[in-house]
C-alpha cells in the first residue's frame, strides 16, 4: 500500500467515522512523521489538535466513569469542524497526487 494510500485510508474511515476523530488524528500525525510530512501545513494543524486533546484516553478495555466519558465527547466536539476540515483538505491533495502517480516520498 502506497503512503497516499494510507493517508487517504485513514482520512476516510475518520470521515466514515470507523474510528474516532481524536485517535485518527493521532494515526495521521504519525504517518506524517514516518513518511517526513511534519511540515505540510495539513499536518502541522492536526498536530494542533493531538496536542491539546492528548489527555484524552482513547482506549476501550479501559472502564471509565460515565461523567468523563462525557466530558471528552464534549470537548472533542469542539474540534471536530476543524478535524473534518482538514481531511478534507488531506483528502484532496493526496487523493490529487494518488491519481496523478505522484509518491509522497
Amino acid at each position: 500500500m502506497s503512503e497516499n494510500t494510507k493517508i487517504i485510508e485513514m482520512v476516510k474511515d475518520i470521515k466514515d467515522g470507523k474510528i474516532s476523530p481524536i485517535l485518527g488524528i493521532r494515526n495521521l500525525v504519525s504517518l506524517a512523521y514516518d513518511y517526513n510530512l511534519e511540515e505540510d501545513d495539513a499536518f502541522i494543524s492536526l498536530r494542533g489538535i493531538e496536542s491539546q486533546t492528548d489527555h484524552f484516553i482513547i482506549d476501550d478495555k479501559i472502564n471509565l466513569s460515565k461523567d468523563y466519558v462525557q466530558r471528552m465527547k464534549d470537548e472533542e466536539k469542539l474540534y471536530l469542524d476543524d478535524i473534518y476540515k482538514i481531511c478534507n483538505e488531506i483528502l484532496q491533495k493526496y487523493n490529487k497526487e494518488e491519481h496523478e502517480g505522484k509518491s509522497l516520498l
